[in-house]
C-alpha cells in the first residue's frame, strides 16, 4: 500500500472517529445525568451499594445531587475526548508527530486518570448524600478492576504522551542545529 493511500485512510478514519468522539462527548454527560436521575430506588441502592431503604427514603434534592455528582467523572472524560479531537484533526491534515498532537493525548490521559479517580469517591459520597436526614445511613467504597483499569490505562497513556512530547521537543531542538 503506498503512502498516499495510507494517508487517505488515516484521514478518513480520523474524520469518522472525530465525529463519533464529538457525539459521545456531548451526549454522554446528559445521558448519564438523566439515567441516574430517573433510576429506580432499587437500582440506585445497587449502584451505590447502600440498603434499598436508604435510597427509597432519599430526598428529591439528594437524588438530584447524586445525579450531578455521578455526572462529574463523565464531564471530565468528555473534556478529554474533546481534547483528543485536536489530534484527530491533525491526523486528517497528515500531521502525526507534533507536540500539539501529543499534548492533546496527554489531556485525554489526564482526563482518564481524573475521571477514574473521581469515580472512586462518587460512590461513597452518593451513599452519604442519600443518607442525609435519615435514621440510618450507609456508604461503600468499592475498588475493583472496573475502577483500576481506567486508572492504569490513563496513567500509561499519560506516560506515553509525555515521552512522545519530549521526543517532539528534542526533534525540534535538533532541527535548529542542522
Amino acid at each position: 500500500m503506498n503512502q498516499d493511500v495510507r494517508k487517505h485512510r488515516i484521514a478518513r478514519w480520523s474524520r469518522v472517529l472525530s465525529l463519533v468522539v464529538l457525539i459521545t462527548a456531548l451526549s454522554l454527560p446528559v445521558v448519564s445525568f438523566v439515567a441516574v436521575l430517573f433510576m429506580s430506588s432499587g437500582d440506585m441502592a445497587k449502584a451505590v451499594h447502600v440498603p434499598e431503604a436508604v435510597a427509597q427514603g432519599a430526598q428529591p434534592a439528594a437524588l438530584i445531587a447524586v445525579a450531578a455528582l455521578a455526572t462529574l467523572p463523565v464531564l471530565i472524560f468528555s473534556w478529554g475526548l474533546l481534547s483528543a479531537r485536536h489530534a484527530l484533526a491533525s491526523f486528517q491534515r497528515g500531521v502525526y508527530f507534533s507536540a500539539s498532537v501529543f499534548w492533546s493525548f496527554r489531556r485525554l490521559a489526564v482526563a482518564l486518570v481524573l475521571s477514574a479517580a473521581l469515580r472512586l469517591v462518587v460512590m461513597p459520597l452518593s451513599g452519604a448524600l442519600l443518607s442525609l436526614g435519615q435514621d440510618q445511613g450507609s456508604i461503600a467504597l468499592i475498588i475493583g478492576s472496573g475502577e483500576l483499569m481506567p486508572l492504569l490505562l490513563g496513567a500509561g497513556l499519560w506516560l506515553l504522551a509525555w515521552i512522545f512530547t519530549e521526543a517532539a521537543e528534542l526533534e525540534a531542538e535538533n532541527k535548529q542545529f542542522v
